[in-house]
């Protein structure tokens, strides 16, 4: 609840933090950037995880509205020094487990 009301103030006044992944079989790139007044490039932040230290792989699903209505699928990964979630844009589970195939393939290579 309080993470939803932060959004809701950080939507006022313009702060957003839009991140991607770029996954190969040499590491996993985590690129951050943070923005202010809806212009304003306030910080960047890129972190490199090696395969190796990956422990585990997965996805969760959750409702977004009313915890019933829709559901929203996050791709998350454990490694030995943080955990990643990233929320997926895919519709049914067995996309969002392609998903996770997909990436569990390349790193393991």
């Amino acid at each position: 609840m309080l993470g939803s009301i932060q959004k809701f103030l950080f939507a006022l006044i313009g702060t957003k933090v839009k991140g991607y992944l770029v996954i190969t079989n040499k590491r996993v790139i985590e690129v951050t950037e943070q923005k202010a007044c809806w212009v304003f490039n306030v910080g960047k932040n890129i972190r490199y995880v090696l395969p190796s230290s990956v422990k585990e792989i997965g996805y969760t699903k959750e409702g977004t509205v009313c915890g019933c209505f829709c559901q929203a699928y996050h791709l998350y990964y454990d490694a030995f020094t943080q955990r990643t979630s990233v929320m997926l844009n895919v519709t049914d589970e067995s996309e969002a487990q392609n998903v996770v195939d997909a990436f569990y393939k390349t790193i393991s290579k």
